[in-house]
C-alpha cells in the first residue's frame, strides 16, 4: 500500500537521559531520536550540582576541550576536556547531585531540527 501522505518532521530533539564515568572523562547523552554528531555544541551543555542553577556550582562545557566521535544516533557520549572532567569532579560525588541543561538547538536530528 502506498502511502497517500507523508508528515514532515518537525519536532525538535530533547535530552531524555544522561549518564557520567568521571573516572573515564564521558558525558553519556540519549536524545528523543536519533542526531547527527557533527552538530553536537557542546558550549550548550551546562554540568550543575543543583537541579536549580542558582543554587550551586556548574559548569558550562567547553568547545574546545569536550568533544565526541560518535556517530549518528539517539546516544552521543562525550570526551569531557580536562578542565571540564576537574571542574565536574569537585561536585560529581554521586548521580544524585549531578544534573544536565542543555539550550535549545545545540544538536539537529536528521531532518535539521
Amino acid at each position: 500500500m502506498q502511502a497517500t501522505e507523508v508528515a514532515e518532521d518537525i519536532t525538535k530533539p530533547f535530552l531524555s537521559s544522561f549518564s557520567a564515568d568521571l573516572d573515564s572523562g564521558v558525558l553519556i547523552l540519549t536524545f528523543s531520536e536519533t542526531v547527527i554528531a557533527e552538530t553536537l555544541l557542546p558550549l550548550g551543555i551546562t554540568v550543575q550540582e543543583s537541579q536549580n542553577i542558582t543554587n550551586g556550582l556548574y559548569r558550562v562545557l567547553s568547545d574546545n576541550e569536550t568533544t565526541t566521535t560518535s556517530l549518528n544516533g539517539p546516544v552521543l557520549v562525550l570526551h569531557l576536556g580536562s578542565n571540564d572532567l576537574n571542574f565536574i569532579k569537585q561536585f560529581s560525588s554521586h548521580e544524585n547531585n549531578t544534573f544536565v541543561s542543555i539550550s535549545s538547538g545545540i544538536v539537529h536530528d536528521t531532518f535539521n531540527n
